[in-house]
């Protein structure tokens, strides 16, 4: 039992046995330590947790003896996840924030749910973490029930492995918030092909995701998909293998570097470059990514967990563009004109959305020649109805998968 205040600051923690953090008591892990569970053991939070790593000094909850752990029922190399069962909401908030959580698993009778498991409790948030090579009946990286709502932001979720259901995400009558988090590589091996089966399995929910990519994701399932019961209104400005309804969502290969100690950052030319949600302002986004680079850049974000770098070589042979910014006039009343530049042909799509995401007109839908071009917008939808004061994005899109994004004031 963790009673009073503590604080775990050592190059290695040893768990040698079931962890419970009371009410009203805090357990702080600092950055840089290395938590090692010797056993199938539990951190069961009454109180809070927070454990603040950095980019360069990452918080590790793992197994003491990984090489042991095995996609099965088996419990060798493994330790049993951070619970949050009925946590009082009294309890300021937990964190979790460049942490790495890996090797757990829970199966049979060991509570069957992922590393992270919610119930009834809304006050964790996870930011820029790794949750990896976890295996669970359940929500292999995060199980929600019965109200509960944590936060997960800028996380990368991968190779973990639900044997039941929920290759990433299970969550019964909750409400989690995903944004600008990677899943990707994630297995839902239940074999039988009529039960439902996903990245993300949900049951009388309302799982919120912004931003996110979702790609490489398997499952049996007959239906296929990246989602089970979401709601295209709560799915927004994604990248999703096989397509989802909802305001910006898109289907293209993310383009992930597959290199070096991020192998899931995007490279320069990814369709998911400043492409996801155009209005950051209401978003619980941190400053920094999770490499720890810039989180906003020129006003834009990439879609996923990572922000991309400039370009170190030279770009490959397909058509590529410049949207100049800003617009000009801007702010503008009535008109305004966007200018880009084409280094060889390339068929273009320019349309302008409102701050909801809601498209309001496109501009222009065909092949452009190499060179300078101007579009210009009166400021009126695709009927011809004046559009009222406010922020407006033109998105262009070529058939090579380019992207960008510029903002426009309206001002009357």
């Amino acid at each position: 039992p963790i009673a009073s205040d503590t604080v775990w600051s050592a190059d290695t923690v040893s768990v040698v046995g079931d962890i419970e953090i009371y009410n009203d008591v805090t357990l702080t892990v600092t950055a840089g330590t290395r938590v090692e569970f010797t056993g199938h053991y539990t951190v069961a939070v009454r109180g809070q947790l927070l454990a603040p790593g950095t980019p360069t000094a990452p918080i590790y909850f793992t197994s003491a003896d990984p090489s042991e752990f095995a996609i099965d029922h088996s419990l060798t190399g493994a330790w049993n996840g951070i619970r949050f069962d009925g946590t009082a909401a009294t309890n300021d908030e937990s964190l979790l924030e460049y942490c790495v959580i890996e090797y757990a698993k829970s199966v049979r009778d060991t509570a069957l749910v992922g590393p992270l498991s919610l119930e009834n409790y809304s006050g964790l948030r996870v930011v820029n973490c790794v949750i990896r090579h976890n295996v669970a009946d359940y929500g292999a990286a995060l199980f929600c029930i019965h109200a509960a709502a944590p936060q997960l932001i800028g996380c990368l979720i991968t190779d973990n492995y639900a044997l039941r259901g929920g290759a990433a995400l299970y969550c019964l009558d909750s409400y989690p918030r995903l944004t600008s988090c990677t899943i990707v590589a994630n297995h839902d091996i239940n074999p039988e092909p009529m039960d439902a089966a996903a990245a993300v399995l949900s049951f009388i929910s309302k799982p919120q995701t912004t931003g996110c990519i979702f790609w490489d994701n398997e499952t049996n399932f007959f239906m296929g998909g990246q989602f089970v019961e979401a709601k295209p209104f709560y799915t927004t400005w994604s990248d999703i293998a096989g397509g989802f309804a909802g305001t910006g969502n898109f289907d293209q290969d993310p383009q992930f570097t597959a290199s070096g100690e991020h192998p899931f950052s995007l490279e320069p030319y990814s369709p998911c470059v400043d492409t996801g949600p155009p209005d950051t302002s209401a978003l619980p986004l941190p400053p920094f990514d999770l490499a720890g680079g810039p989180r906003i850049v020129s006003g834009l974000i990439d879609v996923g967990a990572y922000e991309s770098n400039p370009a170190t070589a030279a770009p490959p042979a397909v058509p590529s563009m410049v949207l100049l910014e800003p617009n000009f006039p801007n702010p503008f009343n009535p008109t305004t004109t966007i200018r880009l530049t084409l280094t060889a042909p390339a068929h273009v799509h320019l349309a302008v959305f409102d701050l909801s995401g809601r498209l309001i007109t496109t501009l222009h839908d065909a092949v452009l020649p190499p060179g300078a071009h101007t579009v210009s917008w009166h400021g009126r939808d695709a009927r011809g109805e004046p559009q009222p004061s406010g922020i407006y994005f033109c998105r262009l899109q070529t058939d090579s998968g380019r992207t960008g994004q510029i903002k426009m004031l309206l001002v009357k």
